[in-house]
Protein backbone atom coordinates (compact mmCIF):
# COMPACT_ATOMS: atom_id res chain seq x y z
CA UNK A 1 0.00 0.00 0.00
CA UNK A 2 1.44 3.01 -1.39
CA UNK A 3 0.66 6.89 0.47
CA UNK A 4 0.32 9.55 -1.82
CA UNK A 5 3.01 11.91 -3.14
CA UNK A 6 3.16 15.38 -1.47
CA UNK A 7 5.48 18.01 -3.54
CA UNK A 8 8.71 16.29 -4.34
CA UNK A 9 8.60 13.72 -1.19
CA UNK A 10 9.04 10.16 -2.49
CA UNK A 11 6.38 7.85 -2.25
CA UNK A 12 6.61 5.74 1.02
CA UNK A 13 5.76 2.52 1.25
CA UNK A 14 4.04 0.94 4.79
CA UNK A 15 6.34 -2.37 5.93
CA UNK A 16 4.17 -6.00 5.49
CA UNK A 17 2.18 -6.68 8.55
CA UNK A 18 3.39 -10.22 8.16
CA UNK A 19 6.85 -11.57 6.96
CA UNK A 20 7.98 -15.20 6.33
CA UNK A 21 11.23 -15.67 5.72
CA UNK A 22 12.51 -19.72 4.50
CA UNK A 23 10.82 -21.47 6.64
CA UNK A 24 11.35 -24.82 6.82
CA UNK A 25 9.13 -27.53 9.17
CA UNK A 26 10.03 -31.21 9.36
CA UNK A 27 7.81 -33.90 11.06
CA UNK A 28 8.86 -36.25 12.99
CA UNK A 29 8.58 -39.03 10.70
CA UNK A 30 10.62 -37.27 9.11
CA UNK A 31 8.12 -35.68 5.98
CA UNK A 32 8.85 -32.16 5.08
CA UNK A 33 5.78 -30.35 5.55
CA UNK A 34 6.93 -26.48 5.08
CA UNK A 35 9.94 -26.46 2.90
CA UNK A 36 12.10 -23.19 2.61
CA UNK A 37 8.60 -21.29 2.64
CA UNK A 38 8.95 -17.31 2.28
CA UNK A 39 6.13 -14.35 1.87
CA UNK A 40 4.69 -11.29 2.81
CA UNK A 41 1.14 -10.33 3.39
CA UNK A 42 0.41 -6.48 3.25
CA UNK A 43 -1.71 -4.76 5.75
CA UNK A 44 -5.52 -5.70 4.46
CA UNK A 45 -4.78 -8.36 1.86
CA UNK A 46 -6.59 -11.50 1.37
CA UNK A 47 -4.35 -14.57 0.65
CA UNK A 48 -5.14 -17.82 -0.64
CA UNK A 49 -3.21 -20.40 0.20
CA UNK A 50 -4.32 -23.34 -1.94
CA UNK A 51 -3.00 -27.21 -2.60
CA UNK A 52 -4.06 -30.52 -2.81
CA UNK A 53 -4.53 -32.26 0.65
CA UNK A 54 -0.92 -32.40 2.63
CA UNK A 55 0.43 -29.94 0.72
CA UNK A 56 1.13 -28.27 4.02
CA UNK A 57 -1.23 -25.55 4.43
CA UNK A 58 -2.49 -26.51 8.14
CA UNK A 59 1.08 -26.59 9.02
CA UNK A 60 1.79 -23.82 7.41
CA UNK A 61 -0.87 -21.74 9.56
CA UNK A 62 0.10 -23.58 12.84
CA UNK A 63 3.32 -22.72 12.24
CA UNK A 64 2.11 -18.88 11.69
CA UNK A 65 0.23 -18.81 14.87
CA UNK A 66 3.25 -19.95 16.86
CA UNK A 67 1.62 -22.95 17.79
CA UNK A 68 4.99 -24.96 16.34
CA UNK A 69 8.12 -23.94 16.16
CA UNK A 70 9.60 -24.51 12.44
CA UNK A 71 12.76 -25.88 12.29
CA UNK A 72 14.80 -22.96 10.93
CA UNK A 73 13.18 -19.52 8.82
CA UNK A 74 11.42 -16.54 10.96
CA UNK A 75 7.95 -15.26 11.32
CA UNK A 76 7.60 -11.52 11.79
CA UNK A 77 4.61 -9.56 12.64
CA UNK A 78 4.49 -6.07 12.12
CA UNK A 79 8.08 -6.16 12.48
CA UNK A 80 8.90 -8.56 15.33
CA UNK A 81 9.22 -11.66 16.05
CA UNK A 82 6.17 -13.88 16.74
CA UNK A 83 7.63 -15.82 19.83
CA UNK A 84 8.79 -12.56 21.84
CA UNK A 85 5.79 -11.63 22.50
CA UNK A 86 3.45 -14.69 22.25
CA UNK A 87 0.66 -12.45 23.96
CA UNK A 88 1.00 -10.13 21.36
CA UNK A 89 0.78 -12.55 18.68
CA UNK A 90 -2.32 -14.33 19.76
CA UNK A 91 -3.78 -10.85 20.12
CA UNK A 92 -2.93 -9.78 16.95
CA UNK A 93 -3.11 -13.58 14.63
CA UNK A 94 -6.38 -15.25 15.18
CA UNK A 95 -6.90 -18.98 14.06
CA UNK A 96 -10.11 -20.36 12.81
CA UNK A 97 -9.83 -24.22 12.73
CA UNK A 98 -11.17 -26.42 10.17
CA UNK A 99 -12.57 -28.58 12.67
CA UNK A 100 -14.72 -26.44 14.60
CA UNK A 101 -15.30 -29.43 17.92
CA UNK A 102 -11.78 -29.07 18.30
CA UNK A 103 -11.79 -24.95 19.07
CA UNK A 104 -15.00 -24.89 20.80
CA UNK A 105 -15.04 -24.85 24.50
CA UNK A 106 -17.25 -22.89 26.33
CA UNK A 107 -20.52 -24.46 28.18
CA UNK A 108 -22.48 -21.83 26.42
CA UNK A 109 -22.16 -19.22 23.31
CA UNK A 110 -21.78 -16.33 25.34
CA UNK A 111 -18.82 -17.76 27.06
CA UNK A 112 -17.17 -19.29 24.21
CA UNK A 113 -17.13 -15.68 22.71
CA UNK A 114 -16.12 -14.28 25.49
CA UNK A 115 -13.28 -16.50 26.49
CA UNK A 116 -10.67 -14.37 24.58
CA UNK A 117 -11.81 -11.00 25.92
CA UNK A 118 -11.70 -12.36 29.64
CA UNK A 119 -8.16 -13.78 28.81
CA UNK A 120 -7.67 -9.88 27.89
CA UNK A 121 -8.17 -9.14 31.52
CA UNK A 122 -11.38 -6.41 30.26
CA UNK A 123 -13.67 -5.04 32.07
CA UNK A 124 -17.20 -6.70 32.39
CA UNK A 125 -18.91 -3.91 30.79
CA UNK A 126 -16.43 -4.03 28.06
CA UNK A 127 -16.75 -8.00 27.61
CA UNK A 128 -20.24 -7.92 27.51
CA UNK A 129 -20.28 -4.67 24.93
CA UNK A 130 -17.81 -7.32 22.84
CA UNK A 131 -19.80 -10.04 23.40
CA UNK A 132 -23.12 -8.72 22.62
CA UNK A 133 -21.89 -6.87 19.43
CA UNK A 134 -20.03 -10.14 17.94
CA UNK A 135 -22.80 -12.33 18.30
CA UNK A 136 -24.82 -9.39 16.48
CA UNK A 137 -21.93 -9.32 13.69
CA UNK A 138 -22.19 -12.97 13.60
CA UNK A 139 -25.77 -13.35 13.19
CA UNK A 140 -25.60 -15.54 16.94
CA UNK A 141 -27.59 -13.42 19.45
CA UNK A 142 -30.75 -15.83 19.65
CA UNK A 143 -27.96 -18.31 20.72
CA UNK A 144 -26.35 -16.83 23.67
CA UNK A 145 -27.46 -18.91 26.28
CA UNK A 146 -27.20 -22.90 24.16
CA UNK A 147 -24.61 -25.08 24.93
CA UNK A 148 -22.63 -25.30 21.01
CA UNK A 149 -23.24 -28.66 20.98
CA UNK A 150 -27.12 -27.77 19.61
CA UNK A 151 -25.88 -25.51 17.15
CA UNK A 152 -25.33 -26.44 13.25
CA UNK A 153 -22.15 -27.07 11.46
CA UNK A 154 -22.73 -23.42 9.67
CA UNK A 155 -23.80 -21.93 13.32
CA UNK A 156 -21.05 -23.68 15.04
CA UNK A 157 -18.41 -22.46 11.91
CA UNK A 158 -19.31 -18.33 12.80
CA UNK A 159 -19.36 -19.29 16.53
CA UNK A 160 -15.73 -19.85 16.39
CA UNK A 161 -15.33 -16.91 13.53
CA UNK A 162 -17.06 -14.73 16.79
CA UNK A 163 -14.62 -16.00 19.30
CA UNK A 164 -11.67 -14.84 17.43
CA UNK A 165 -13.41 -11.82 16.63
CA UNK A 166 -13.85 -11.13 20.09
CA UNK A 167 -10.25 -10.27 20.14
CA UNK A 168 -10.26 -8.06 17.81
CA UNK A 169 -7.31 -9.61 15.79
CA UNK A 170 -5.45 -7.45 12.55
CA UNK A 171 -5.24 -10.95 10.95
CA UNK A 172 -7.19 -13.83 10.93
CA UNK A 173 -6.44 -16.99 9.73
CA UNK A 174 -8.51 -19.50 8.34
CA UNK A 175 -8.28 -23.01 8.13
CA UNK A 176 -10.23 -24.53 5.21
CA UNK A 177 -13.83 -22.93 6.74
CA UNK A 178 -16.21 -24.40 4.07
CA UNK A 179 -15.39 -27.87 4.93
CA UNK A 180 -18.73 -29.77 5.39
CA UNK A 181 -21.08 -26.57 5.40
CA UNK A 182 -24.02 -27.41 2.67
CA UNK A 183 -24.64 -24.60 0.26
CA UNK A 184 -26.55 -22.27 1.87
CA UNK A 185 -23.92 -21.94 4.89
CA UNK A 186 -21.14 -21.78 2.57
CA UNK A 187 -23.08 -18.31 1.23
CA UNK A 188 -23.91 -16.96 4.02
CA UNK A 189 -20.19 -17.78 5.49
CA UNK A 190 -18.33 -16.67 2.37
CA UNK A 191 -20.80 -13.15 2.82
CA UNK A 192 -19.38 -12.79 6.36
CA UNK A 193 -16.06 -13.30 5.70
CA UNK A 194 -16.08 -10.33 2.63
CA UNK A 195 -17.89 -8.23 5.09
CA UNK A 196 -14.36 -9.27 7.39
CA UNK A 197 -12.20 -7.97 4.51
CA UNK A 198 -13.91 -5.06 3.14
CA UNK A 199 -13.67 -3.54 7.54
CA UNK A 200 -9.77 -3.97 6.81
CA UNK A 201 -9.07 -7.30 8.21
CA UNK A 202 -6.06 -9.42 6.78
CA UNK A 203 -7.06 -12.53 5.82
CA UNK A 204 -4.95 -15.51 5.21
CA UNK A 205 -7.14 -18.30 3.93
CA UNK A 206 -5.84 -22.29 3.46
CA UNK A 207 -8.48 -24.00 1.26
CA UNK A 208 -8.90 -26.12 -2.07
CA UNK A 209 -12.65 -24.40 -2.25
CA UNK A 210 -12.01 -21.46 -4.02
CA UNK A 211 -15.19 -20.11 -5.18
CA UNK A 212 -17.01 -18.94 -2.63
CA UNK A 213 -14.24 -16.31 -1.93
CA UNK A 214 -11.97 -16.10 -5.55
CA UNK A 215 -14.15 -13.11 -6.61
CA UNK A 216 -12.97 -11.24 -3.12
CA UNK A 217 -9.61 -12.19 -2.73
CA UNK A 218 -6.26 -10.54 -3.87
CA UNK A 219 -3.70 -13.34 -4.21
CA UNK A 220 -3.51 -16.73 -4.47
CA UNK A 221 -0.47 -18.91 -3.73
CA UNK A 222 -0.16 -22.65 -5.09
CA UNK A 223 1.51 -24.75 -2.29
CA UNK A 224 3.00 -28.03 -3.04
CA UNK A 225 4.63 -30.41 -0.73
CA UNK A 226 5.68 -27.25 1.89
CA UNK A 227 6.77 -25.07 -0.70
CA UNK A 228 5.37 -22.10 -3.16
CA UNK A 229 4.87 -24.05 -6.67
CA UNK A 230 2.90 -20.57 -7.95
CA UNK A 231 1.59 -17.26 -6.83
CA UNK A 232 -0.13 -14.18 -8.40
CA UNK A 233 -2.60 -12.22 -8.22
CA UNK A 234 -6.42 -13.53 -8.87
CA UNK A 235 -6.68 -12.26 -12.10
CA UNK A 236 -3.23 -13.59 -13.13
CA UNK A 237 -4.33 -17.27 -11.22
CA UNK A 238 -7.66 -17.87 -11.61
CA UNK A 239 -7.33 -18.76 -15.38
CA UNK A 240 -4.56 -21.38 -14.57
CA UNK A 241 -6.16 -23.30 -11.50
CA UNK A 242 -6.84 -26.34 -13.44
CA UNK A 243 -3.23 -26.38 -14.32
CA UNK A 244 -2.81 -27.29 -10.51
CA UNK A 245 -5.34 -29.74 -9.96
CA UNK A 246 -7.68 -26.92 -8.63
CA UNK A 247 -11.26 -26.47 -9.62
CA UNK A 248 -11.46 -24.04 -12.56
CA UNK A 249 -12.92 -20.83 -11.95
CA UNK A 250 -16.59 -20.30 -13.20
CA UNK A 251 -17.29 -16.89 -14.66
CA UNK A 252 -21.18 -17.63 -14.92
CA UNK A 253 -20.92 -18.38 -11.08
CA UNK A 254 -18.98 -16.02 -9.51
CA UNK A 255 -17.89 -12.31 -11.52
CA UNK A 256 -14.41 -12.22 -11.26
CA UNK A 257 -13.26 -8.56 -9.55
CA UNK A 258 -16.64 -8.22 -8.19
CA UNK A 259 -15.92 -7.35 -4.75
CA UNK A 260 -18.60 -5.66 -3.64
Amino acid sequence: MQAQPEGDRPLTVEPPILTVRDLTHTFDNGKIAVNHFSFTVARGEFVILAGSNGSGKTTLLRLLMGLRRADSGDIRLNGRDIFEDMVATRSTMGLVFQDTDTQILGETVYSEIAFGPENLRLSKAAIEETVTRTMEEMALSQFRDLHPATLSGGEKRRLTIAGVLAMAPEIILFDEPFANLDYPAVCRLSERIGALHRSGTTIIMATHDLEPVLAMADRIIIMEKGAIRAQGTVYDMAPTLSDFGLRPWCPACQPLGDKG
